[in-house]
């Protein structure tokens, strides 16, 4: 999304030149991998806690985004 362009805007400002391929693979491969991770991780979390508490995974959003939020403002 929009937050990501502009975390790799930013990146490629702060890279030499000669390693903007290797930080854009970086960013390819995490936003790959990031859907894989935190799919299996929500999916856990909530058959864990169905019973006691179904929304929890909504607080874990919360927490994970909380963070990168705090930076954007």
């Amino acid at each position: 999304g929009a937050g990501s362009i502009a975390i790799r805007s930013i990146a490629t400002k702060l890279v030499a030149e000669d390693e903007l391929g290797k930080v854009q693979a970086l960013f390819g491969i995490s936003e790959a991998v990031a859907p894989i991770i935190y799919s299996a991780i929500y999916s856990q979390l909530y058959i864990a806690t169905v019973e006691s508490l179904p929304g929890a995974f909504f607080l874990l959003g919360a927490v994970l985004i909380a963070p990168s939020v705090y930076i954007f403002l």
